[in-house]
């Protein structure tokens, strides 16, 4: 893989990378937990990763391969999502780690969908964003709950209407 991300596979081809690391990230994690809250947590995001990487290869498949206009740096997926130091730290750590990678990886599906003008593919990037941020912000909630309290507060997915 080159440096610069050129055209839409090689943008959904690093996606699908990101995605299977945070997979492996999440499910690290997980194991690292006892509390049930904080294990619920991490495999609703290890599963929230695996949905995303699915999407990307099914938009890999029948998205044409586009160029994109700006200039858009990889990212090594091993650097973005530490896994090996996952048992080292503590689940604060642990956590605002996570919570630095969904930042990160938000902005580089940001920039990948303000370099592109089929609009199917900017909407799909910025259903991702939005995602990234979703996750974010649960881990942020947990983070103060851990600092705060001690335990995990979990997730509790919000049923759309």
């Amino acid at each position: 893989m080159t440096d610069i991300v050129g055209n839409t596979r090689e943008a959904f081809d690093l996606a699908i990378e990101l995605e299977r690391y945070g997979y492996d990230f999440y499910m690290a994690f997980g194991s690292k937990i006892d509390d049930p809250a904080g294990k619920a947590l991490m495999t609703f995001l290890a599963n929230a990763e695996k949905e995303h990487e699915d999407a990307f290869a099914k938009m890999r498949e029948n998205a044409a391969d586009i160029e994109i206009s700006e200039s858009i740096p990889t990212m090594d997926p091993s650097a973005v999502f530490p896994i090996e130091r996952v048992h080292e730290v503590d689940a604060i750590e642990a956590t605002t780690q996570a919570m630095a990678v969904e930042v990160k990886t938000a902005e580089f599906y940001r920039r990948c969908a303000d370099s592109v003008d089929d609009i199917t593919i900017r909407d799909f990037f910025m259903r991702l964003v939005d995602e990234e941020n979703k996750h974010r912000e649960v881990l942020e909630e947990n983070l103060k709950s851990l600092k705060s309290e001690g335990t995990w507060s979990g997730y509790m997915p919000i049923l759309e209407g």
